[in-house]
């Protein structure tokens, strides 16, 4: 629907006439009446006073649909990532540039295209993802009653943030990001949700993450093993594989 039939529909479930509607907001008659016919528009100043005496909310009067939205972006973020997954990164950034700029200034969109351009391996690349994450501006607490952010998204983005200042050679301002902004392994959700879920979901979560666990600590030893050449934290990496293939699915 347009701005006019918004506004001539909220206006009738609120039993007003137009020249109750235009006392309310000391405009003329005629006024309403043009814009209730699309010959005109309110004054974008006059939309918040406007949504208020009609008891709705100036997203309903423009027809934007939060919900859908929200959801388009979601579902656009989700084929990035199958995307990403089948090596696809130029076609993953011209979708999430496409939607960056049918959404500006949606926080989701901006670190989901900040991530994806790490994958370019370049310093403008990663220039690029840094000062979307920081024009995001993402802070604790998150959101607003409106439009909460995911707690998902603002540590994504202090992820794609210290990423990419490592590419940059910055590793000690990326070192103090994380140190400073992102939660220790100890209060992460898998571990939590191991304690705290029914048995059944608890037994599930617990052999999901034997696999993530053993496979971080696997990665950690193979990366001593390369920084140092001591051949011991290969043999044990190598350990920690053999014990995961032998535990039961």
């Amino acid at each position: 629907m347009s701005l006019g039939e918004n506004i001539r529909r909220a206006r009738l479930s609120c039993s007003m006439t137009q020249a109750s509607l235009a006392q309310a907001l000391n405009v003329s008659d005629r006024a309403v009446s043009r814009w209730e016919r699309s010959v005109s528009m309110p004054d974008a100043s006059l939309l918040p006073q406007l949504a208020l005496v009609l008891r709705t909310s100036t997203d309903a009067l423009l027809g934007v649909d939060p919900q859908r939205i929200q959801a388009d972006i979601f579902q656009t973020i989700d084929t990035c990532t199958m995307l990403l997954r089948e090596h696809k990164v130029t076609e993953a950034i011209a979708l999430l540039r496409k939607k960056a700029a049918q959404y500006p200034q949606q926080p989701e969109l901006m670190v989901a295209l900040a991530r994806a351009l790490l994958k370019l391996k370049t310093e403008a690349a990663a220039q690029e993802s840094l000062s979307l994450c920081r024009s995001a501006n993402l802070q604790l607490p998150a959101g607003s009653p409106a439009q909460p952010l995911r707690l998902s998204t603002i540590f994504g983005s202090r992820q794609v943030m210290a990423l990419a200042l490592k590419h940059l050679g910055k590793r000690e301002q990326a070192a103090q990001l994380v140190t400073d902004e992102m939660p220790a392994i100890f209060v992460s959700r898998e571990l939590l949700l191991a304690r705290v879920a029914p048995p059944e979901q608890a037994q599930r979560i617990c052999r999901s993450n034997a696999d993530l666990l053993g496979t971080l600590l696997q990665s950690t030893l193979l990366r001593l093993a390369s920084n140092t050449g001591d051949p011991a934290y290969a043999t044990a990496a190598a350990s920690i594989q053999e014990a995961l293939s032998t535990l039961p699915a």
